[in-house]
């Protein structure tokens, strides 16, 4: 798997130090433990969700 912004790897762990007001903690993050890129979606800004990585 792997972030769609940066194409860096991602594992199945929650961000480190992940502090939000609302909603869930995502389930991803970078291998460095910071969350995925943000995206705007329809509720504001939010950490992307990974894709399949491709190779090429």
């Amino acid at each position: 798997m792997m972030c769609p912004h940066c194409e860096e790897e991602v594992h199945e762990a929650e961000p480190s130090g992940w502090i939000v007001p609302l909603g869930n903690t995502p389930a991803y993050s970078h291998l460095d433990g910071t969350g995925l890129c943000p995206e705007m979606t329809a509720e504001g800004y939010r950490p992307a969700q990974p894709v399949l990585a491709t190779s090429e």
